[in-house]
């Protein structure tokens, strides 16, 4: 958990949060809304070997300039209906 001020958005916090819990145990993937769709993202996951499962904003498409990461959840998650991918993932799981 990672309390801040409402200036500060969620996005930021991402790295911060996987740190953190990276200190007690070993992640294999990160789920996260959409919030944290972001390039940066992408890659501090990418680089930490870890799968990011980030649902993707509604607009998105697979550019170039975006991490490979990020180009295959794009492609997937329009290929796939929401709740399909959802499904898979386990997205949503509590």
């Amino acid at each position: 958990m990672d309390v801040s001020s409402a200036k500060v958005h969620d996005r930021k916090r991402l790295k911060r949060l996987v740190n953190q819990t990276e200190e007690n145990v070993r992640m294999s993937k990160v789920l996260g809304d959409g919030v944290y769709d972001s390039r940066a993202n992408f890659n501090f996951l990418d680089g930490r070997h870890i799968k990011p499962v980030i649902r993707i904003r509604k607009a998105s498409v697979s550019r170039s300039k975006s991490p490979q990461a990020r180009k295959f959840e794009v492609i997937e998650q329009q290929t796939f209906k929401l709740k399909s991918w959802s499904r898979i993932h386990r997205f949503g799981k509590r």
